[in-house]
C-alpha cells in the first residue's frame, strides 16, 4: 500500500516527516520496549533530521543505522555517518544508539551485516531518498549485481558498490533487508524527482530505475513524502 503526501515547501515536509517517524518509533517502544530505525544520507533529510532530533521520546531505546554509506572516514564531509552525527544525533536524539554501517576498515559487507544484526528485526522504520537516476540507498542503475540487490527475497544483506569516476565506493543494504520493516518512508524534493517517480510508475525494468522495485512491492506500507520546492 502506498500513500502519497505532497507539501508546498521542503520545511513543511521535513516537519511532517519527523513527526511521523517519531510517532512510529514511540509506538514500537511502547509495544516492544525498543525501536529500530534505518535512515539515508543526502541533502533532503538534513532538515528533517534536525526537526526529529528535537522531539522528546525514549531515544535511549532507539537503535539507528544507515541504508548506505561511502567508504570514507566518519570525519569526512561526504560520510553519511558524519551527517547523522551532525544533524540527527543532537538535542533529544543524542541519547539514541547509533550503529555505524561502515566501521572504517575490513570488509564493508561484513561490517554492514554486523550493523543489521545489531538492530531488532523486523525493522520499525526505514527512511529512504531517491536520486534523479532512480536509485535509492546506493543501488544505482549501473551497479554490478544489481539484480541480486533488488531481489526482494534474497538472503544477501548488503552489497559492495564499486567506485566510479563520478562517485566514491560505497556499501549499501539490499532491498530484501529494507523490506524487512513495518513501514518505509520515501522522501524527495522538487519537480525533477517527481518526474522520475512518475516514470518509475510506468512499465519497465527495475534495473533501469531501481526505485521501481520499492514502488512495486506490496509487502510493506510505503509513505511517499514530496515537496514541490
Amino acid at each position: 500500500m502506498r500513500h502519497d503526501r505532497r507539501f508546498d515547501t521542503a520545511d513543511a515536509m521535513a516537519k511532517a516527516l519527523a513527526k511521523a517517524i517519531a510517532s512510529e518509533l514511540s509506538q514500537a517502544i511502547a509495544a516492544r520496549g525498543e525501536a529500530s530505525l534505518v535512515v539515508s544520507g543526502g541533502r533532503t533529510p538534513r532538515r528533517m533530521f534536525t526537526h526529529l532530533s528535537r522531539i522528546a521520546m525514549s531515544w535511549n531505546r532507539v537503535k539507528i543505522t544507515l541504508a548506505d554509506d561511502r567508504l570514507v572516514p566518519a570525519s569526512d564531509p561526504d560520510s553519511n555517518e558524519r551527517l547523522i552525527r551532525d544533524h540527527l544525533l543532537q538535542n533529544e536524539a543524542q541519547r539514541a544508539v547509533f550503529v555505524p554501517l561502515w566501521q572504517g576498515e575490513g570488509d564493508p559487507v561484513e561490517s554492514a551485516n554486523e550493523a543489521v544484526s545489531a538492530l531488532r528485526r523486523p525493522l520499525d522504520v526505514v527512511v529512504l531518498g531517491m536520486g534523479e537516476d532512480g536509485h535509492f540507498a546506493s543501488l544505482f542503475p549501473d551497479v554490478p549485481q544489481l539484480s541480486v540487490a533488488l531481489n526482494p527475497v534474497a538472503e544477501r544483506l548488503a552489497l559492495f558498490v564499486p567506485g566510479t569516476p563520478e562517485r566514491q565506493p560505497r556499501v549499501s543494504l539490499t532491498l530484501a533487508v529494507l523490506l524487512d520493516a513495518a513501514l518505509i518512508f520515501l522522501s524527495f524534493e522538487g519537480p525533477a524527482k517527481r518526474s522520475v517517480m512518475e516514470r518509475a510508475l510506468l512499465p519497465g525494468p527495475v534495473e533501469d530505475l531501481p526505485i521501481r522495485a520499492m514502488l512495486r512491492q506490496n509487502a510493506v506500507p510505503l509513505d511517499v513524502y514530496w515537496s514541490r520546492m
